[in-house]
């Protein structure tokens, strides 16, 4: 039957061969493979094609029962595709992975088309096998770019959102240095929107401190491809100078070449401040060692003096600073003076003899005008300071054992130069230089005497004594400070640290509670401080003068000092509309008078 069926199929190929040989040319150059099946399973045509993509060397060979010709992996799944097509009478299309006898894989797409449902030898079954492989291959690299390119936009979101909440500022810019992109933190720190920083230079920051060369070794470096680190002084949108840390380096495209530049910084505003208020009060404490060093060294005032002003002007910002002795009738002499060239001229040392003869100064008293312009009339040495252009000075007595020994004067072009701290600053190296002129005095008094030589030599020793015991009190005094202050300190920074870095966060009772802890612990501080003033204005007082006092204006100034207290307990204070008159010294009493109200007010 098989060889009945090869002849009919060889009589129709006769019959019509003009138009089977057009249809075996368009068979043979189709790319596609292409075969007939009868009923049984046997391949009765394929095209060269086909055999090419199965290495079937022949037709001949091809044609064997149950399909032995085809790869064998694929026999079986074929077969049932071939049992399929025939029962439903609908094309079957399967996918199939093939690995060919020279290992060439592939993968073929099969089509199976049923022709007649009889069992002669004639086709039942048609097929067309396409080599999908290069189509199978581009999905799967779709599918692992898709892979690829989720993973890295959600590493981009992870990164972009970390930028973002970053605590630092973050910049980004073109080649040029021209703004990209800035985080928020940058707009926090800096008061620019992102808006009004895209496209414009980093250089709208520039707050002058820092000069071109400066600017040209940080372009040179990271356009070279390094990074560069170092700290700017930049200006706010509203002016203000601020301090920030920075790290810059080049970005790079995925091909290697330098696209953008990336800063990240940090605000060091307050870490610059502590450190500067930490460096002064380190300078402050190194003057002090140095003139009591140059005291017991037995140096001579104007070689003390003259090492003290020097020191003094990196503390205290003043044009003008002298230290004048007061000598024989009140009249004073120049030890040291120091200047800056917009100073103008110094006046005649006979003016300030006027200031020295002054009673508050004479008491140990501070002096000064905290603006010379709002004067409606001036003294004579109040005019010459203002003929040459100062416009604020301080005079701080050098005051020893109720002493009025010479004078440390501080002048300025600016009105209200001085404030507490520096007036405090003044007052301890002051006290240090009065013993250093004390101590030559005395020095001069026991060489001249040469017949009381054991009784200066006792005098020299007894203030040797002092100024050990002035640098146990001055030890004494920094420890006191730092610890009544340490705690309320601690405080206010922790609780404006909280507030600043978590404020649009909290909820606004918590930051009225915080405002309320700073508030109270900063009112803690100034009466400290205070009290010390008190305590530093007691040392080296000898006689104390009694007057009458103004005893309710002595109590609204001890009710000032407790207004914390006051709000913290809740109480009220009563006071009588006449009080009668007393004899004290007022600063003592109105201490007195704070103490009786604070310990009624924890304890009452």
């Amino acid at each position: 039957m098989h060889e009945e069926a090869q002849d009919q199929a060889g009589m129709v190929r006769e019959a019509d061969t003009p138009s089977m040989d057009r249809h075996s040319l368009l068979v043979e150059q189709l790319p596609l493979g292409i075969f007939a099946l009868d009923s049984e399973g046997n391949i009765l045509e394929a095209n060269s094609a086909l055999l090419s993509m199965f290495g079937i060397a022949s037709a001949e060979a091809a044609r064997n029962i149950n399909m032995l010709s085809f790869p064998p992996l694929l026999q079986a799944e074929i077969a049932q595709d071939v049992q399929r097509c025939l029962d439903s009478e609908e094309m079957v299309t399967a996918d199939r992975p093939f690995v060919s006898e020279q290992d060439r894989s592939a993968y073929l797409r099969l089509r199976l088309i049923p022709i007649s449902a009889d069992r002669s030898a004639s086709p039942a079954v048609q097929g067309i096998v396409e080599d999908i492989s290069d189509h199978v291959l581009t999905e799967e690299l779709l599918r692992e770019y898709q892979q690829r390119f989720e993973h890295t936009s959600l590493q981009l979101a992870k990164f972009s959102h970390a930028i973002e909440q970053s605590a630092n500022i973050v910049v980004i810019t073109d080649l040029r240095g021209n703004i990209e992109y800035v985080n928020p933190k940058f707009t926090e720190v800096t008061g620019y929107s992102a808006s009004e920083v895209e496209g414009e230079n980093p250089r709208i920051l520039k707050s002058g401190q820092q000069n071109d060369a400066f600017y040209r070794d940080l372009w040179k470096t990271v356009t070279s491809g390094e990074q560069w680190h170092g700290e700017f002084q930049n200006r706010r949108k509203d002016g203000t100078i601020y301090w920030e840390q920075a790290s810059i380096a080049p970005v790079y495209d995925p091909t290697g070449r330098m696209s953008h530049f990336i800063a990240i910084k940090e605000d060091i505003t307050e870490r610059k401040r502590a450190d500067e208020a930490l460096h002064h009060y380190m300078e402050r404490l190194e003057i002090l060692h140095e003139i009591d060093q140059s005291v017991l060294a037995a140096q001579l005032p104007e070689t003390v003096a003259l090492a003290a002003i020097h020191r003094i002007r990196r503390l205290i910002p003043c044009q003008r600073v002298m230290v004048l002795s007061l000598g024989e009738g009140n009249y004073p002499s120049l030890l040291a003076a120091a200047s800056s060239g917009a100073s103008g001229s110094v006046p005649a040392l006979d003016l300030y003899q006027e200031m020295l003869a002054q009673r508050p100064l004479g008491r140990g008293m501070v002096q000064g005008c905290e603006d010379l312009t709002k004067l409606a009339s001036r003294t004579a040495l109040q005019e010459a300071l203002f003929e040459s252009g100062m416009r604020s000075y301080v005079a701080v007595p050098l005051y020893i054992q109720s002493e009025l020994v010479g004078t440390l004067i501080l002048e300025s072009l600016e009105p209200k130069a001085f404030s507490a701290d520096h007036i405090a600053i003044a007052m301890e190296v002051a006290a240090s230089l009065a013993v250093t002129i004390r101590q030559a005095r005395l020095y001069e008094l026991a060489q001249q005497e040469i017949a009381e030589r054991v009784q200066a030599e006792e005098i020299l020793r007894q203030h040797t004594g002092e100024l050990e015991a002035r640098n146990a009190e001055l030890d004494a005094f920094a420890h006191t400070v730092a610890h009544d202050l340490k705690n309320p300190v601690s405080s206010v920074v922790g609780y404006a640290d909280v507030l600043r870095r978590n404020h649009d966060t909290l909820p606004e009772a918590i930051r009225e509670e915080f405002l309320d802890v700073i508030t109270r612990n900063s009112r803690k501080m100034a009466s400290i401080i205070d009290e010390l003033l008190l305590l530093s204005s007691v040392r080296g007082m000898g006689k104390v003068e009694m007057h009458p006092l103004e005893m309710g204006r002595v109590v609204v100034e001890a009710r000032g000092r407790l207004l914390h207290l006051l709000e913290e307990h809740q109480g009220e204070i009563e006071l009588p509309d006449h009080w009668p008159v007393a004899m004290g010294y007022g600063p003592w009493v109105e201490a007195v008078w704070a103490n009786f109200i604070s310990n009624a007010l924890k304890y009452g």
